[in-house]
């Protein structure tokens, strides 16, 4: 019998041994579908939730190829991410009471840009007053598509209406058709509709037009000294680049003479070459360093133990079936099947429920996944912008529940391929005791385990952690 035969052979013998004791294959296969259902779900959520570069930038620009915002500082280089910036004077000093340069100027020819300007301020609500932010964005326009979405209502026009997030209207009693008053400036909004920010959505905000509110405010006080003037943000400007041209790294290089700092869509996703970046020929200049990024003992420590567990619940249900099976593989063995044989039809049996339930445990974890997708969007504050799949990481998890349905199943092969045909076939297993050693040992290795694990976590040796805890279990 070639090896190909013979597993296909044990195969068959294992899903009717399945198919005739179903309940005891539904739980072995719910043990080893829930733990990957759980892994499934939390691989597809992690992924979705963790915003690529691309989908960053349309968090913070919109549809816009460009943020361009003043330093104040004078002519300044930046990296190409405009993570890091730097004066080319280094003493100079920063000038907030500089008046703004027309940034226009800075745009290149043909580009088109609204403004973006916030400011805290007191609110009157339904319950009586509190803080929030007001954003002046003109969220109607396209290029805030992706920054800010309307969810029901319209967007706001002119100077006397308003946007409000979800968790504003919740906080404060308030909703569409409602007013509100800016008590600093006195001046009343009609809330019109309600937006989202798809990168923050627990965000508590008021958006308004260019000019509805700051404005304003800005003229009260200049008027009543009894009035604060708007703490104001800089104005930040989303630009969108001429047709099919974008913004350049050339374009980015002759802003930053003028002091401003440019995050370029262009830029960030296909960055230009290092010999063309002015920052990163600096002597002055230092790269932050990044942190190699490890898995945490505890998740390292968790799995391993959820494996290991699963084997220890699912082993004694693949025994009891060795058991109710004994006279089969007895045959087996009066048919020429040796050991080898009878092991390969008891790993078949875990091979078989452990592939079971490692599908259903992929397939239902996204399943559930995708049917909760809202709830879970807003329990992280983020909107996904598709369930990112990896088919190589849900092969992995799938594989794993395959392996660890034969691990449960690798002893209980041991045993059963050790009886003999006789043993088998009459049912009689002789007269054992139990051993009086396995207990000892069994204790010292539960406090060799333990201890090695304590020690892995105060030395914080993630291995020393698992490999404890693996020990001490077992």
């Amino acid at each position: 019998m070639s090896v190909l035969t013979g597993w296909r052979a044990a195969l068959r013998m294992a899903r009717r041994d399945a198919m005739r004791s179903k309940g005891r294959s539904a739980l072995v296969v719910a043990m080893i579908a829930v733990p990957v259902l759980g892994v499934t779900a939390l691989d597809v959520t992690y992924r979705s939730v963790t915003p690529t570069a691309a989908e960053k930038l349309t968090a913070s620009m919109g549809s816009s190829d460009a943020l361009f915002s003043d330093r104040r500082s004078g002519p300044i280089e930046q990296l190409p991410n405009a993570q890091m910036y730097s004066s080319v004077d280094e003493n100079a000093p920063l000038d907030e009471d500089a008046p703004e340069i027309d940034i226009s100027t800075t745009f290149p020819k043909g580009s088109r840009a609204i403004s973006l300007q916030s400011a805290p301020a007191s609110v009157t609500t339904k319950y009586g007053i509190t803080s929030t932010d007001i954003r002046e964005i003109r969220t109607s326009d396209p290029l805030a598509r992706g920054m800010v979405e309307l969810v029901r209502g319209a967007y706001p026009h002119g100077t006397n209406e308003m946007a409000a997030t979800e968790p504003f209207l919740k906080s404060t009693g308030l909703d569409v058709g409602s007013t509100t008053t800016v008590r600093n400036s006195g001046q009343k909004y009609r809330i019109t509709g309600v937006v989202e920010q798809p990168d923050a959505l627990k965000t508590e905000a008021l958006f308004a037009d260019p000019g509805a509110v700051i404005a304003p405010w800005k003229a009260k006080s200049e008027h009543d000294k009894k009035v604060t003037p708007p703490n104001t943000q800089p104005v930040e400007w989303l630009v969108k680049g001429p047709e099919g041209a974008g913004v350049t790294w050339p374009d980015v290089m002759r802003a930053n003479k003028s002091g401003i700092l440019v995050t370029s869509r262009q830029v960030v996703l296909d960055p230009p070459p290092d010999s063309e970046v002015p920052l990163l020929g600096r002597k002055d200049y230092s790269p932050i360093p990044s942190s190699p990024t490890e898995l945490s003992t505890a998740l390292v420590t968790v799995t391993a133990l959820a494996v290991l567990e699963i084997v220890l619940l699912a082993g004694p249900a693949f025994a009891v079936g060795a058991r109710r099976s004994r006279r089969q593989l007895g045959l087996l063995g009066t048919c020429g099947g040796d050991r080898r044989h009878v092991r390969a039809v008891v790993l078949g049996g875990g091979l078989v429920l452990g592939g079971i339930g490692a599908v259903t445990g992929v397939v239902v974890g996204l399943g559930l996944t995708t049917v909760f997708r809202t709830t879970i969007e807003e329990w992280a504050g983020h909107r996904f912008v598709s369930l990112a799949l990896r088919p190589t990481e849900l092969l992995a998890i799938a594989v794993i529940g395959l392996i660890t349905g034969l691990l449960a199943a690798f002893a209980p092969a041991l045993v059963a391929s050790r009886q003999s045909v006789l043993e088998s076939l009459t049912g009689r297993r002789g007269v054992r005791r139990s051993s009086r050693v396995l207990p000892i040992v069994g204790a010292c290795v539960l406090v060799i385990g333990t201890g090695v694990a304590v020690y892995g976590g105060t030395s914080g040796n993630s291995t020393l952690v698992s490999g404890g805890s693996v020990v001490a279990e077992l």
